[in-house]
């Protein structure tokens, strides 16, 4: 009876001891008004915060996907450019000798083709130049002002129809230009007789030019006349100051200054030609009397006779003066081709012969449809002529 009158005694203060302890705990968490409000706030605001965070994430993750693959395929695109799209120089079998002057030829690309980009122009300038180039041969795309643009009455035609490649091509290079200018690496204004200019410089000055030739604007063409023309006071070779004075005399034709046209063909023709004048050559030709040149010179001769042709069909009353051009080119060309080549080079020069005569045969029937009125006339006179400078097939 005493042990359970102690256990009764016991029971009770047991309880009493861990009933508020329980009360305690559970008031705490579940009525406590304080962590109520506060989480009533607290979830919203951590909520939102994690979803901004993961379409943060999102965003900043497509950022660097779509910008890595435009940087990768923009460098590639460039390396492309660099080491397939621009010419390259390839090494070509010549004969010991260079009877036909090829390589002279190869030498004359190594000044006038931009087969790479310099190292010597920094990153930056590099992928100027090979930017010029994508411009120049694949375009510039479709202009903004054609999708977007207001119609207008009063839009300059000139402006509509220019190529916008070209343009941005010329604008590539005149800063490529400027580039090469800060590295020291530009054409001198004055000839230096101890040093030859930089082939690099050259080339870009050419490529300019050549662009500028092409764009066929007044403003242009006075850019292209002056850059060939300081490059023609500093080059040594004679090679290299053939071309660049028949490039001059094709730009003074386009510009309208036929005058100084012909006299820039003369100095071509007298530095890698017949060593004589134009009118000298033509007269020389069509008399029968067909001068012994080298294979290199014959080209340069039919080259420069084709680009006088086309000044004289440019004048108002030069077509009689074109048609006789034609008809010597013609007479030499027949007699370059007439000897049976038994070399590679031979058979290249023949053909490059051929070719050239064709083009001057359709000159010369262009040149006489031009002269519809008097057209019966001329072919009864120039018929024998026109004959005797068939393209040879033997």
């Amino acid at each position: 009876m005493a042990i359970h009158a102690w256990r009764m005694t016991l029971r009770p203060a047991a309880r009493l001891a861990v009933v508020p302890r329980t009360v305690r705990a559970y008031a705490t968490q579940r009525t406590s008004k304080m962590s109520f409000v506060s989480k009533l706030f607290s979830d919203p605001v951590i909520e939102t915060i994690v979803v901004a965070s993961r379409i943060a994430r999102i965003l900043l993750g497509s950022v660097l996907v779509v910008g890595g693959t435009t940087l990768v395929a923009w460098e590639g695109m460039h390396q492309y450019v660099e080491h397939a799209a621009m010419p390259s120089r390839r090494p070509r079998l010549v004969d010991a000798d260079d009877k036909y002057g090829f390589a002279a030829d190869a030498h004359l690309d190594a000044w006038t083709q931009c087969e790479h980009t310099d190292s010597r122009l920094g990153m930056f300038g590099r992928h100027i130049v090979r930017s010029a180039w994508m411009a120049q041969h694949w375009g510039s795309g479709i202009t903004p002002s054609v999708m977007f643009g207001h119609r207008s009455g009063s839009m300059d035609v000139q402006a509509a129809t220019e190529n916008q490649g070209l343009r941005m091509a010329e604008q590539f290079l005149h800063t490529s230009l400027h580039i090469a200018e800060n590295k020291h690496i530009a054409v001198p204004d004055e000839a230096d007789s101890g040093t030859a200019p930089d082939p690099a410089a050259v080339r870009l000055e050419l490529w300019l030019a050549s662009v500028r030739e092409q764009l066929g604007t007044p403003a242009s063409l006075e850019r292209a006349i002056n850059a060939c023309e300081k490059v023609y006071d500093v080059v040594p070779d004679d090679i290299l100051r053939t071309y660049v004075a028949t490039r001059l005399g094709t730009q003074y034709t386009l510009l309208g200054k036929a005058g100084d046209g012909v006299a820039w063909l003369d100095r071509a023709m007298k530095l890698g030609g017949t060593q004589t004048s134009t009118s000298e050559a033509v007269d020389a030709l069509l008399a029968r009397r067909i001068p012994v040149l080298a294979p290199r010179d014959e080209r340069t001769t039919l080259s420069i006779l084709q680009t006088l042709s086309a000044l004289h069909a440019h004048q108002p009353q030069g077509l009689h003066q074109a048609l006789r051009t034609q008809l010597a080119a013609l007479r030499l060309a027949s007699a370059a081709a007439s000897p049976t080549p038994t070399s590679r080079d031979g058979v290249l020069h023949r053909l490059w012969v051929e070719q050239k005569q064709s083009v001057l045969a359709m000159h010369v029937a262009e040149t006489l449809y031009a002269l519809k009125p008097r057209r019966s006339r001329i072919i009864a006179r120039l018929w024998p002529s026109l004959v005797d400078a068939q393209p040879s097939h033997a």
